[in-house]
């Protein structure tokens, strides 16, 4: 073969809402199934590629070894047709996904079908005629030992590159006959169907194809004439069909099929809210992002028992497995590719939620609250935890038991209350509720141990995570950043819920957020603390698992200093010449300024989520008491990052590895009122994670560029940070003070090309903590001013304040403001600001008119 199938590139998801199945769709590859837990557990449910392959010597769809060319229906619905030339013709293929019966899913056990034409259109004036292969593969290398499982995180190394002249892939495990026009694996059922133009037959039965090692293939010849087109049609179960709905299969037109699904879309996204960024990619791209994200997301499978059922437990969980469960929740929905409550909380469920998909949200809740304390694989010390049903609202899987799981869910719970308001719910959930809080609080009490040496943990012993109760790890702050604020998020549910253990969980907050400033205040290392020789420093305890390849830090050089830590610390000198005066280390227990990355990168950028509990801006000490302030922590934790070549935000350059985080620098960049970064970390993400032609995401720098990449994407998770950080520019709440922010962080480019469309900003029926929302921002530049239009529908929870921004695309000053028939002249003029109070929010509505750069 001339190319291989270049599996790096970016994919495309295929699936139905709500279906515990999907496809995913590489450069007109469709791989079937893609479950991680199939593949690793279930032999009769190996990955399947379907390749499409063109001519002789044959090459893969996108032959010229890039990606193919893939447009969306409509710019945004998952119905996707990727074109490739060929011999003076124009081979096109269009796939999508639909149900084999019915219009829904009711209980996951309905058949997922994935629909695919191929179009061959002869460009030229003569007839055409050349082979179209199909090959069906074992795409996936089964790992024999299970801890490779964790190895890379899941960076979908053991996926199999198929056609390369070196390696080729694994043979279908099933002997595949055809039988009329269906393709049957044995004892297995049918695996496809087939109907259109030329005969179709395995191709082992034709010796003339030459140069391959195809196994498994299936070939029709096409002919075309000239200036004329052949069309063929496939059917493709997710698993095998039992052959007694081969009809039902034969059935489905592919037409009918299209328009069924592009309808069925719609109305999805006609249910939700919506956004419009004139002149940009980005409102197609929101929309696509919540169908991608729906169909990742998790929610409790009630389907086929055997295959996603006890046996998972009894692999990963042991005894942990309740009998009343069935199931575990469908899997890939963010980063890691299973359940970590934190992100699938904070950010996937929030989002949807404030897009106003409830009843789906409320759905993917039941797995936290079915499951909860299950799955934590034995890290359950019973000395302090003897009732293992005293658990955690997350299903841990491999995963372990940290607390910040916990807090995600418990901050995703108050964010669906704040949005619906729905008491009853809560009062339905309220012990779960409870428990999860207690959850933590046990776990806190439980670093109680004499075992921990007395430099372990800054925190008072016993109010500290020490990475709960796994034996070798420092502990870092990331789990605490979302333990407390889940807590601080729960408080507000419980006081307006009237929950009589409000007080007592409000004490638990206090002296957690006390503990942990104290730990900040003292974990920052100032310049003049720094040693001047860096083999003094104390590193007895780096035993950080998997940071390093010598984790123990056993060799050391001459001088004392562990060999795995050569070059990698800043001395005193090098820090007073580059101009560092605060260094955050990667964990309050090592007091060592790293110049290179020894621990996750999460452990000090995660400090920035907090900015509702630390003032960033601000020259005060971080509590009475505190030495340092929380400019000082800031300064501290840029000096981290860019020592460790993670970001420099002076320069514009953010996370190249992690979405998430810079959704956390995100977080401190609107409560610093920093809206110029916000924007340029936008463009940051989207240039080196976004797929301008398909609008997918991936968590990671560069992986639409990077050859050798496997990690599957795109995630739900990014995908939902990147609307909400949309969103958030348009309209951002600071609940803590009842402010609503409009317009805060839309840049000058969106407001320029909002003039040259002539066409307005608009996110409209969002949902917020205020209730349902609709913002319209219209620029006008023949009249010379920019119009606001805020609508609020629930009068009963307005803002006390709102704030309007205008950022002019020219830097042009506003002079005159009319609010309503109200001239304002006193105003913010150098930020473009005008503060409404609650009483001038006329019926719900705020209209307001800018002027630019003239007197009115």
């Amino acid at each position: 073969m001339k190319n291989t199938v270049p599996i790096s590139r970016t994919q495309q998801i295929m699936g139905v809402l709500e279906h515990p199945n999907e496809f995913i769709l590489r450069n007109a590859t469709i791989i079937c199934p893609y479950e991680e837990i199939e593949v690793r557990y279930f032999e009769e449910h190996s990955g399947l590629y379907f390749i499409t392959m063109i001519g002789e010597e044959f090459e893969t769809f996108a032959g010229d070894g890039r990606r193919a060319r893939v447009s969306l229906q409509e710019g945004c619905l998952p119905i996707f047709t990727c074109t490739s030339n060929h011999l003076g013709c124009k081979i096109s293929q269009t796939s999508f996904a639909t149900l084999l019966e019915g219009e829904k899913v009711v209980d996951g056990n309905e058949p997922l079908i994935a629909m695919v034409q191929i179009k061959v259109e002869n460009l030229e004036d003569k007839p055409k005629k050349f082979p179209i292969t199909f090959t069906f593969n074992n795409c996936f290398v089964k790992q024999e030992k299970k801890d490779a499982y964790w190895s890379g995180f899941l960076m979908r190394d053991d996926i199999a590159c198929p056609y390369n002249e070196k390696v080729q892939m694994p043979k279908y495990p099933y002997p595949l006959y055809k039988m009329d026009n269906f393709v049957v694996a044995k004892d297995k059922g049918v695996i496809f169907s087939f109907d259109g133009e030329g005969e179709f037959f395995n191709d082992f039965d034709k010796p003339s194809i030459k140069g391959t090692k195809i196994n498994d293939g299936w070939q029709v010849e096409i002919s075309v004439d000239k200036m004329g087109e052949s069309i063929i049609n496939f059917k493709l179960p997710y698993l095998p069909l039992p052959q007694e709905k081969a009809s039902k299969l034969n059935a489905l037109s592919f037409d009918e099929e299209r328009k069924k699904i592009a309808n069925y879309w719609k109305k999805i996204y006609d249910k939700g809210a919506s956004i419009s960024i004139p002149g940009s990619h980005l409102s197609d791209a929101w929309k696509i992002q919540t169908a991608y994200t729906m169909m990742l997301i998790d929610r409790q499978n009630k389907g086929d028992e055997k295959l996603l059922g006890k046996e998972i437990y009894k692999t990963w969980g042991g005894d942990n497995y309740p009998e009343k469960v069935l199931s575990y929740p469908h899997l890939s929905p963010t980063l890691y590719e299973f359940i970590w409550a934190q992100e699938s909380c904070h950010w996937v469920m929030g989002m949807l939620d404030r897009q106003g998909y409830h009843e789906l949200i409320e759905r993917c809740f039941e797995v936290f609250f079915e499951l909860q304390g299950v799955g934590e694989c034995g890290v359950y010390d019973k000395s302090i935890l003897p009732d293992k049903k005293v658990g955690a609202s997350y299903m841990g899987t491999t995963a372990h038991a940290w607390l910040n799981s916990n807090g995600g869910v418990l901050s995703g719970i108050a964010t669906h209350y704040r949005l619906t308001k729905n008491k009853k719910w809560i009062y339905e959930h309220k012990e779960s509720i409870l428990r999860a809080c207690r959850w933590q609080k046990i776990l806190r009490q439980s670093t109680k141990k004499e075992k921990l040496l007395e430099c372990q943990g800054i925190m008072p012993r016993g109010q500290s995570t020490d990475i709960t109760l796994i034996s070798g790890h420092l502990q870092w702050y990331y789990t605490d950043v979302g333990t407390i604020l889940g807590l601080k998020d729960i408080l507000l549910v419980m006081k307006e819920c009237a929950f009589p253990e409000y007080q007592e969980f409000l004490e638990e907050y206090e002296d957690y957020k006390k503990c942990l400033l104290r730990s900040l205040d003292c974990s920052l290392i100032d310049v003049d603390d720094m040693k001047e020789n860096v083999q003094d420093y104390d590193y007895s305890q780096c035993k950080y698992m998997g940071a390093l390849e010598s984790s123990k830090i056993e060799e050391f050089d001459e001088k004392g200093m562990p060999v795995a830590f050569k070059d990698m610390v800043l001395s005193k000198a090098e820090a007073v010449s580059q101009g560092v005066k605060y260094y955050m280390p990667s964990s309050p227990e090592l007091k060592i300024p790293f110049k290179k990355s020894y621990m996750d990168s999460g452990f000090a950028y995660a400090i920035c989520a907090l900015a509702s509990i630390i003032d960033f801006n601000s020259d005060k000490p971080l509590y009475d008491g505190a030495i340092h302030s929380g400019k000082d922590l800031w300064e501290g934790i840029k000096t981290s990052a860019l020592l460790n070549d993670s970001f420099d935000i002076d320069a514009n350059i953010f996370f190249y590895s992690g979405f998430t985080y810079n959704d956390y620098l995100i977080t401190k960049m609107f409560y610093c009122d920093q809206h110029e970064k916000i924007g340029e970390c936008i463009k940051f993400v989207e240039r080196y994670g976004m797929d301008k032609e398909t609008f997918s995401m991936s968590e990671a720098h560069s992986t639409l560029l990077f050859e050798g990449w496997h990690r599957a994407h795109p995630f739900a998770l990014v995908m939902a940070a990147h609307r909400s950080w949309l969103a958030s520019s348009i309209f951002y709440e600071i609940p803590e003070e009842k402010t609503a922010e409009i317009g805060k962080a839309i840049s000058r480019e969106w407001m320029e090309d909002a003039m040259t469309n002539e066409e307005a900003i608009k996110l409209e029926n969002y949902l917020t903590y205020f209730g349902k929302v609709s913002v319209s921002i219209s620029p006008n530049l023949t009249f010379r001013h920019i119009d606001v239009e805020v609508k609020f529908f629930d009068l009963e929870y307005l803002p006390e304040v709102v704030k309007l921004y205008i950022n002019h695309p020219q830097g042009l000053p506003i002079e005159v403001v009319d609010l309503f028939d109200e001239r304002i002249l006193d105003f913010n003029h150098d930020r473009t600001m005008v503060e409404i109070p609650k009483s001038k929010i006329k019926e719900g509505k705020i209209q307001a008119r800018f002027y630019i750069n003239a007197k009115v």
